[in-house]
């Protein structure tokens, strides 16, 4: 396992509905001696975490220039520079490779919220009481904190010299923030580069409460009450970095999605292929075949359209076998395992309890339909759910640990938030009446 990143998820499983849909299974239980595993080596190195972030940061260096480059090769794609074409494809996805090294093993942690708070609390945790607890496995920083920062930055230079949304100082700014963060709204469906103009609008919203700005502080006194010796406080800032590692994998992941997603289109477009037929290739497997007008893989990436796709992991070298024929069988018979009755239980992410219309979200042309006060049930949020997640009585997730999205972002709203129950999204019906009891980890249907 080298430093213990070389991760090979068991019963690897992963499958793109015909919607884009992206859906990944494994067994989680058996992966529980590597998270032994790592737990053992964050004890022995305290800056087992901290280490992996500087390999992350590494890892992406230059990243977005490579992106950059992999589009000016889609934009001037032909049959005479094909080969360039794929070269620089292929050093655009190595180096995408080497950001997931040090940061793959983070999905295996979301099976194991127990062991975790009893590796870091070592039975601790007893006398700690839930809104404590929840509270002191926040992480102390985030990239999407750090751009609702500045962000609010530019809103106070704007009301302090009382400056019109057509000052040139402030498209500077705003300028300067698109540059940095235009990437914060991507997921992998929808990609696009946000400019100055997108982030206009957020001038008349009413500025958010700063809740990141006195975490450290209210950290150490939770610290301090509780009397949590050296070594506790040590095990708990790494997995508060692991949660910021999480973070900055999202960042980068939103980044790599644009430009893979655009590449493809892109060369779409000057081969006379359908534009949704590059959504379905395989991006790891299938680049060479698709830029080679492979006959087979059309006709392939035609019935995905319809059928979607199935990988199925094989080793650790992200060798893979796919299925699009029996794709929505295969669907049916692998969520027919999962399914529950009207009360399924998860893990309690943020405490309280609501009731409401549960509104089924999995994609941004979802979020119309969603209202006030109704109830966010999604396979696992991401950034661009926040508004809907602002407005939501409660949240509910398939997916999820105690240092995914959900998680963090619903303990800084103080929405009820359940995460891991593996099949909302499927057990409930859009307009069903839920009620959300985060308190004990479960959802029940009321009617």
């Amino acid at each position: 396992m080298g430093d213990g990143l070389e991760i090979f998820y068991k019963g690897d499983l992963m499958y793109s509905t015909p919607d884009l849909q992206f859906l990944h299974y494994f067994l989680a239980d058996d992966m529980l001696e590597t998270a032994k595993e790592i737990f053992s080596r964050m004890e022995k190195d305290p800056d087992w975490m901290k280490k992996r972030i500087n390999e992350f940061r590494q890892a992406v260096k230059g990243f977005e220039q490579l992106g950059e480059k992999l589009i000016k090769a889609g934009e001037t794609f032909s049959e005479k520079n094909k080969q360039k074409a794929i070269e620089v494809y292929e050093e655009f996805l190595q180096r995408d490779y080497e950001y997931w090294r040090p940061s793959i093993f983070i999905d295996l942690f979301d099976k194991f919220e127990d062991e975790i708070i009893e590796f870091i609390f070592k039975g601790k945790e007893k006398i700690i009481s839930k809104e404590s607890l929840q509270f002191l496995l926040l992480p102390n920083r985030s990239v999407f904190w750090q751009e609702k920062e500045d962000f609010r930055n530019i809103k106070e230079y704007m009301q302090k010299n009382n400056l019109k949304k057509t000052s040139r100082p402030l498209w500077e700014k705003l300028k300067n923030h698109a540059n940095k963060y235009w990437w914060v709204n991507n997921d992998y469906q929808s990609v696009k580069k946000l400019t100055a103009s997108k982030f206009l609008p957020r001038l008349d919203e009413r500025s958010e409460n700063p809740f990141w700005k006195n975490i450290s502080k209210q950290k150490k006194d939770l610290i301090v009450k509780y009397s949590l010796d050296k070594k506790t406080v040590e095990r708990l800032k790494q997995f508060n970095e692991m949660t910021y590692l999480r973070d900055i994998r999202k960042q980068y992941t939103q980044i790599a999605n644009y430009y893979i997603i655009t590449f493809f289109q892109k060369i779409a477009r000057k081969l006379s292929v359908p534009v949704e037929w590059a959504n379905f290739i395989i991006p790891f497997k299938e680049y060479g075949g698709f830029l080679n007008k492979d006959k087979k893989l059309l006709k392939d990436l035609e019935l995905r359209t319809r059928k979607g796709v199935w990988m199925f992991g094989v080793d650790i070298d992200w060798k893979t076998n796919v299925e699009t024929a029996k794709a929505p069988e295969l669907f049916e018979l692998v969520e027919g395992h999962l399914k529950g009755g009207n009360i399924l239980y998860g893990n309690s992410a943020s405490l309280g309890k609501a009731r409401g219309k549960a509104k089924i979200i999995l994609r941004q042309s979802d979020f119309d339909k969603f209202k006030e006060g109704d109830i966010l049930i999604t396979g696992m949020t991401r950034p661009e759910f926040v508004p809907l997640m602002k407005i939501a009585s409660a949240i509910v997730t398939d997916e999820g640990g105690i240092t995914c999205h959900a998680a963090i972002i619903s303990r800084e709203l103080n929405k009820p938030c359940v995460i891991a129950t593996q099949t909302a999204t499927k057990a409930f019906k859009e307009g069903d009446l839920i009620e959300v009891n985060a308190n004990h980890g479960y959802v029940k249907l009321i009617e």
